[in-house]
C-alpha cells in the first residue's frame, strides 16, 4: 500500500481522470468537485495493533523503510500525551475533564500554542513520530502533543493506533474516527478476538451503584449549600436539583432490584458446599433489570446527559482529594452505552440473546498490591453481587466496524493458525486468505519435544502434576543443563504465576537454584506491569555486560513478556515451555463460552467445538511465546517444548505453521541436550566457561517470591566451582587409561588445538550418555583412543569479525579495525549485534550461508548513506563468494568504490 500512496504519479492520474469523466458527462468542470474526490481519493490506512510498544516497533521499521516520508500519525491517550503539571497526577476521565476545561478557558499554555502554531506548515513534526518522538516534540515546542497527535491525523497517510480505538464503539465516537473509504490493518490479529469480546462486555457491582449513590448525595449537598451563593455567571450546569433527586432514586432502586437477585447454592462436597454460586441469565435479563429503576431505552440519553454533567461539576469542584469526583457516576454511564449498543442500530433487545449472556456473582473484596500504601480493608454487604454482561460473538464487534464503511480489513499475524477456526471466530466474510512460511533456513531453528526429564520424569504440566517435587526438579536440572549449551538469552515459560512460584521455592530448597545462578544470572516476569521496565533494563544489562554469559528470564504464558517485546539476536537464543497454559476449566466465562461454541456449530458444521476452541487457547498462547525466539530473517534459535503432551498430533497440528515441519520427538532428555547443543556449535557460537553471579535473587517468604528488581554487578568466579568441565574430568581421572596408536602432526594452531581436545573427546560423549541416559552411538570404525595429556589453551574471541582472513600486514588489521569502528559508530547497537551474529555464523565452515549474510547487509545498511560500509564488507568475503558479491555491489550501487 505505502508505494502506491508514495506514487506522485498515481496522484497526477486521479486528477486527470477526474477531469476526463467529468468532460465525458458533460458534468461542468466547476461543479461536483467534492463527489468526484470521494470516489477517486486513495484511502486512508489505519494501523491498528494491540499496545502501543508493539506500535512502536513498527513505526521504528517505518523510519528505517524507504517510505520514512510518507504523512504519518499516531493516536494516544492525555495519560501518555498531556504535558500540563497540574495534571501530571490526574488519571481517566478527571483528566479528561481538567484537560477539557484548561482548554475551552484558554488557561493551558501548551494547547494554546499549538492552537496559535497548527497552520504553520513547518511547526508539525518533520518525520514519523511515535508517542515518545511527539513528547519530546511537545516539550521542545511548548505545545500540545495530544492534540498535535489528532491534528497530524487528518492529512495522515498512515495513522497507528491500539485496536480499543477502533474496535470499542464508544472509543471510536470520542476520537471523531473517519473510517469510511479507510484500509484498516489489524497487526497480531490473533488478539483480535479477544479485544472484540472485552470491547463488547461490561460489568458492575453493588459497591459501584453504592459509590454512585454517595456521588450523586454529595453532589446534592454542594448543590444546595450553593443555592443561595451567587454564580459565576459563566457556568451552566446541565442538570437541576430535580434531576438529582430522579438519579438518586434510581440508583437506589437499581440497588434494591441487585439485592432481591436470588442466587444458587453450592451443593458439591468440598470446602464451597453450602456458599452462594453464581447464575446464569439469558443475555436480555439485563435490560429486565435495568427496567426495575426506570431506566428504558428510551430514556438513556437523558440519563447520558445529566451523568456527564454531573461527573463535571463534581471533577471542578471538588477541594479535597479524599472527595468523590464522579468516576463511578462514568463508569454506570459506560455501561449502560454498551449494555445498549448490544441491541444494534434496530434497537432489538432480542439480539442480546444471541451473542450475550449475563451472570450475577457474588461480590468478593478486591485484593489490593502488597506495595499498596492506599489499600484499606473494605466491608461487603453480604448479599452484595457483580452483574457481568458476558459477550462471546467477536464478529458483533467486527460487525459493526465493517458498518462504519471501511474499504477492506487486513488481518496479519505470525500465530493465526489453523485459519478456518480464526475466521469462524471472527463472523465476518474473509474472502482472501494467504499463510505464508518463515523467512528463515530450516538450518536457523531448532524445534525439540521432550516427554522426560534428566532423571527420567516424565513432563506433564497438568493439574495433578504440579505438586509433584520429582516433576518441579527435573524442570530445575533441565534448565541447569540447557544453560551449558544455550549461549545468551534464554526464555523459560510456565503456565502460570502460581506454578512459577511453586517452582522457584523447590528450586531454592532443593539447590537447583544456586546451580542454575551459577551459568546464568535469572530473573522473573513481576505480576504488575509498572515493575516490568526496570526488570527487563536488568536482563538486557546483563546481555550487554563485556563479560556475560547470557541470562535467564521465567516468565509466565499469557504474560507481558511472551507477547509484544522484542528479542531479538543475543535477547533470546533458546525458549523453553514447560506446559500447556489452558483456561480455568471451571470459570464460568469459560464454560459459557465452550457452550456457546458448541451452539454455533450445531447451525455451522465447519466451526469449532467447545473442546476444540479450549484446546486452541492455549496452544495460541504457546504460539505467541515461541515466536520470541526467531525475530528476523539472520535470526536463530532452539525451541524446547517439555510437555509430553506435545506429541499429540492434535496439539501440534495447533501450532504454528513455521513451527511445525520442524518439530523432532525425543524419547530420552539425553537426545534432546545434544541435538541443542549440536545445533549451535552449527551456528558458531557456544556459551563462554566463566561463571557469573546472578542477576536476580529471591527470599521464600511464606510462600511468597520477592524479587530484586536491581542485577547484581557480574563477578569472576573459580573456573573449577560449578563446572561441568571439571565434573568431566574428575570422572575421567578415575577412568582406566588405554594406548591407542600415533596421531598425524598438527599441521597448524587450529589442528593444534582439535587434536589435542579430540582425543578424549569420545570418552567425554560416553559420561554425558550416562548422564542423560543416551544410548551410546555406535563407531563406524571402532578406536582405542589415549587420554590426551591436559594442555591448557587460552582462546581469545574476536570481537567483531572471526571470518576476517588472517594476515601479517599491519596495515590491514589497522583498516579492518577502522572499519569496524566506523560500522558501530554509523548504526545502532541493535543492528551492530545482527551483523556481528551474521559474520560469526559466515565465518563457520560448515554453514556459511552466504544468503542469509547478505540479507543481514541489506539490512543494517539499507541505503545510499551506508553505500561505503556496505561495499567495505568485501574484506571479510570468502573467496568463493567475492566475484557474486562484487556482481552485487555493482547491481545496486554501479561501482566498487
Amino acid at each position: 500500500l505505502l508505494p502506491w500512496l508514495n506514487n506522485d504519479s498515481q496522484q497526477t492520474f486521479n486528477t486527470t481522470l477526474q477531469a476526463e469523466l467529468k468532460k465525458s458527462t458533460g458534468v461542468p468542470e466547476s461543479s461536483g468537485d467534492a463527489m468526484w474526490s470521494e470516489r477517486l481519493a486513495t484511502p486512508h490506512i489505519i494501523y491498528a495493533s494491540r499496545t502501543h510498544s508493539q506500535l512502536t516497533q513498527v513505526m521504528k521499521e517505518l523510519k528505517r523503510s524507504g517510505y520514512s516520508h510518507v504523512k504519518a500519525a499516531i493516536l494516544g491517550s492525555r495519560d501518555q500525551l498531556c504535558l500540563h503539571p497540574d495534571l501530571s497526577q490526574e488519571q481517566g476521565f478527571m483528566k479528561v475533564t481538567m484537560c477539557r476545561a484548561k482548554v475551552r478557558e484558554r488557561t493551558c499554555h501548551f494547547y494554546n500554542n499549538f492552537d496559535t502554531n497548527k497552520m504553520d506548515k513547518g511547526f508539525a513534526p518533520p518525520e514519523v513520530v511515535d508517542i515518545e518522538d511527539l513528547v519530546k516534540f511537545g516539550n521542545k515546542r511548548q505545545c500540545c502533543p495530544y492534540y498535535l497527535a489528532r491534528e497530524l491525523t487528518t492529512s495522515a497517510d498512515i495513522t497507528f493506533m491500539p485496536y480499543n480505538y477502533l474496535l470499542n464503539p464508544q472509543t471510536r465516537q470520542q476520537q471523531r474516527l473517519d473510517l469510511n473509504n479507510a484500509v484498516v490493518i489489524l497487526d497480531e490479529a490473533h488478539n483480535v478476538e479477544k479485544m472484540c469480546e472485552e470491547s463488547a462486555s461490561v460489568h458492575f457491582s453493588s459497591t459501584d451503584i453504592a459509590l454512585c449513590i454517595n456521588e450523586v448525595t454529595q453532589a446534592m449537598k454542594k448543590f444546595s449549600d450553593n443555592l443561595n451563593q451567587e454564580s459565576d455567571g459563566d457556568t451552566e450546569l446541565d442538570f437541576k436539583l430535580e434531576d438529582l433527586c430522579l438519579l438518586k432514586t434510581m440508583f437506589l432502586a437499581l440497588e434494591k432490584a441487585v439485592d432481591e437477585i436470588e442466587l444458587d447454592t453450592v451443593k458439591e462436597e468440598g470446602p464451597n458446599k453450602g456458599k452462594k454460586a453464581g447464575r446464569t441469565f439469558p443475555g436480555s435479563y439485563i435490560f429486565e433489570l435495568l427496567g426495575k429503576a426506570e431506566i428504558q431505552g428510551e430514556n438513556v440519553p437523558v440519563i447520558d446527559q445529566a451523568l456527564t454533567g454531573l461527573a463535571q461539576f463534581l471533577s471542578t469542584t471538588s477541594d479535597s482529594p479524599l472527595a468523590s469526583k464522579g468516576n463511578m457516576l462514568v463508569r454506570f454511564n459506560e455501561f449502560l452505552k454498551v449494555v445498549y449498543a448490544s441491541c444494534g442500530p434496530q434497537g432489538v433487545k432480542n439480539n442480546s440473546d444471541l451473542f450475550y449472556k449475563v451472570y450475577i456473582e457474588p461480590e468478593v473484596p478486591k485484593k489490593a498490591k502488597p506495595d499498596s500504601w492506599s489499600s484499606s480493608k473494605t466491608t461487603l454487604n453480604s448479599n452484595a453481587k457483580v452483574i457481568n454482561f458476558w459477550c462471546f460473538s467477536p464478529g458483533f464487534a467486527m460487525r459493526s466496524l465493517l458498518k462504519q464503511g471501511v474499504h477492506c480489513i487486513v488481518l496479519t499475524s505470525g500465530t493465526l493458525s489453523p485459519l478456518h477456526a480464526t475466521i469462524s471466530e471472527l463472523g465476518i466474510p474473509i474472502p482472501v486468505q494467504l499463510e505464508n512460511p518463515h523467512i528463515i533456513e530450516p538450518s536457523q531453528i531448532s524445534v525439540n519435544v521432550l516427554n522426560k526429564g534428566p532423571t527420567g520424569e516424565k513432563l506433564i504440566s497438568t493439574f495433578a502434576n504440579r505438586e509433584n517435587p520429582k516433576y518441579l526438579g527435573d524442570l530445575g536440572r533441565m534448565l541447569t543443563n540447557f544453560c551449558r549449551v544455550v549461549p545468551d538469552g534464554v526464555l523459560m515459560f510456565f503456565p502460570s504465576y502460581p506454578l512459577m512460584e511453586k517452582t522457584i521455592n523447590l528450586w531454592q530448597q532443593e539447590g537447583f537454584w544456586s546451580q542454575i545462578i551459577a551459568l546464568k544470572p535469572l530473573f522473573v516476569e513481576p505480576q504488575y506491569r509498572d515493575r516490568l521496565a526496570d526488570v527487563m533494563k536488568e536482563y538486557n544489562s546483563a546481555l550487554e555486560a563485556e563479560d556475560s554469559r547470557g541470562a535467564v528470564f521465567l516468565a509466565v504464558l499469557r504474560g507481558k513478556v511472551s507477547e509484544g517485546m522484542d528479542f531479538a539476536d543475543a535477547r533470546c537464543r533458546a525458549v523453553i515451555i514447560t506446559g500447556l497454559p489452558y483456561p480455568p476449566f471451571k470459570d464460568p466465562r469459560i464454560i459459557l463460552k465452550r457452550e456457546y461454541v458448541d451452539n454455533l456449530r450445531k447451525t455451522d458444521p465447519k466451526a469449532l467445538s467447545g473442546n476444540e476452541w479450549y484446546q486452541l487457547e492455549a496452544t495460541r498462547a504457546v504460539n505467541q511465546a515461541v515466536g520470541r525466539v526467531i525475530r528476523h530473517g539472520s535470526d536463530f534459535g532452539a525451541i524446547m517444548l517439555c510437555d509430553c503432551r506435545f506429541e499429540s498430533s492434535n496439539i501440534t497440528n495447533s501450532l504454528s505453521a513455521w513451527v511445525r515441519p520442524h518439530i523432532n520427538k525425543c524419547q530420552e532428555f539425553g537426545l534432546a541436550y545434544g541435538r541443542v547443543s549440536k545445533f549451535f556449535k552449527s551456528m558458531g557460537i557456544t556459551p563462554q566457561t566463566r561463571p557469573i553471579q546472578s542477576g536476580a535473587s529471591f527470599d521464600s517468604v511464606e510462600g511468597k517470591v520477592r524479587v530484586k528488581e536491581k542485577a547484581e554487578k557480574p563477578r569472576k568466579e573459580n573456573l573449577s566451582q560449578n563446572s561441568m568441565q571439571q565434573f568431566i574430568e574428575k570422572v575421567l581421572q578415575t577412568q582406566p587409561k588405554t594406548k591407542t596408536s600415533a596421531q598425524p602432526s598438527p599441521s597448524g594452531l587450529f589442528d593444534a588445538i582439535d587434536v589435542s581436545t579430540s582425543q578424549s573427546e569420545s570418552r567425554k560423549k560416553d559420561i554425558l550418555r550416562k548422564c542423560f541416559n543416551q544410548p551410546k552411538e555406535e563407531p563406524t570404525q571402532p578406536q582405542v583412543l589415549p587420554v590426551a595429556k591436559k594442555r591448557k589453551l587460552q582462546i581469545v574471541p574476536l570481537k567483531f569479525d572471526p571470518c576476517e582472513p588472517s594476515s601479517s600486514e599491519a596495515e590491514r588489521s589497522k583498516t579492518s579495525m577502522e572499519y569496524i569502528r566506523e560500522v558501530k559508530s554509523r548504526i545502532s547497537d541493535d543492528n551492530f549485534l545482527q551483523l556481528k551474529n551474521a559474520v560469526k555464523a559466515y565465518a563457520h565452515p560448515q554453514q556459511s550461508n552466504y544468503n542469509n549474510t547478505i540479507l543481514c547487509l541489506r539490512k543494517v545498511f539499507p541505503d545510499s548513506k551506508t553505500k561505503d560500509l556496505f561495499i567495505g564488507f568485501k574484506r571479510y568475503i570468502k573467496a568463493e563468494h567475492l566475484k557474486q558479491f562484487e556482481e552485487l555491489c555493482l547491481k545496486l550501487f554501479g561501482s566498487m568504490t
